[in-house]
Formats: C-alpha cells, structure tokens, sequence
C-alpha cells in the first residue's frame, strides 16, 4: 500500500511540474505575441493567408 502511495504521489508531482512548465512557457510565448502584435499591427495585411510548404 505505501509503495502504491508513493508512486502515485510521485507521478503526480511529476504531472504537476510538466503542468506548470507549459503554463509558464506559454504564458511567455503569449506575452511575447502581444509585444510583437502592438509593435507591427499597423504593418499586418490582414487580407494574406499563410500556407504551409
């Protein structure tokens, strides 16, 4: 029963960690597509699409 407690409390640490690394990351990524949206919105073409290659 106590080694079945500790797995599942490590496991979900670990979930709890890769949870908040993604949140922090795409809190960055956000915060940075702001900046560069109110830094060039006048430049957008907002009639062009992007396509992949």
């Amino acid at each position: 029963f106590f080694i079945e407690f500790k797995e599942k409390s490590r496991l979900f640490k670990t979930t709890t960690q890769i949870s908040h690394e993604l949140k922090e990351s795409s809190t960055i990524i956000k915060g940075y597509s702001q900046i560069l949206f109110e830094d060039f919105k006048d430049k957008l073409d907002w009639g062009s699409s992007f396509e992949s290659n």
